[in-house]
């Protein structure tokens, strides 16, 4: 209904990349967030990850210590990481309207 609703309206509806949710809500260990992006990562991909506080059991985020060896690798395999806007203007020459919440 959300998503109809936007393009309805005229708006760009951007999705991450649905085989890049490592699902690190979950808090698995920092190598296995790491090792799944790594493995399926192509150019164009939007990552999801989720940054938090930890949880009952930890006090650190997996996601964040993930990070560190996610970004080493995309750096070391010529990986650039951009904003949406810079990618969608690459990719098809888009530059999305910036967004108003007080628009009705």
């Amino acid at each position: 209904l959300i998503i109809n609703t936007a393009i309805q309206n005229g708006k760009l509806v951007i999705l991450w990349s649905w085989h890049q949710d490592p699902q690190d809500w979950r808090n698995p260990a920092a190598s296995k967030i790491s090792r799944y992006i790594t493995k399926g990562v192509k150019p164009g991909n939007i990552i999801l990850l989720h940054d938090w506080n930890g949880s009952e059991f930890s006090q650190t985020s997996q996601t964040v210590e993930a990070l560190e060896r996610i970004m080493r690798y995309l750096y070391r395999n010529d990986y650039e990481c951009v904003t949406v806007s810079e990618m969608l203007y690459r990719s098809i020459k888009i530059i999305p309207s910036p967004f108003d919440p007080f628009y009705q």
